[in-house]
């Protein structure tokens, strides 16, 4: 039975996810933050060799759209400023 603080951490994991450890709030230029601050997680994928990175790669799109849409939901508008993951991934690629 889910309680009501699953679903509040649930919801505090997604938007974690999506403004990438609250990187997205930073003002001015939010996406410009979300993409700093992947370069350690880019640096990190790039010791793992071709097929490290491409799975890294992979395995963080897919966790990008599993959290975009809920988190757009929660802060009330479509591609929310706030969302940086995509920068992220983006970045990766």
């Amino acid at each position: 039975m889910k309680t009501p603080a699953d679903s509040q951490a649930r919801r505090r994991l997604i938007l974690a996810l999506a403004t990438w450890g609250g990187a997205g709030y930073l003002p001015v230029a939010p996406g410009t933050w979300g993409s700093l601050a992947a370069l350690p997680l880019w640096w990190l994928l790039a010791q793992a060799g071709p097929w490290g990175y491409g799975l890294g790669v992979a395995a963080l799109t897919g966790l990008s759209l599993w959290v975009a849409g809920p988190a757009q939901g929660w802060l009330g508008r479509e591609d929310h400023p706030a969302i940086v993951i995509d920068e992220v991934v983006g970045m990766l690629i």
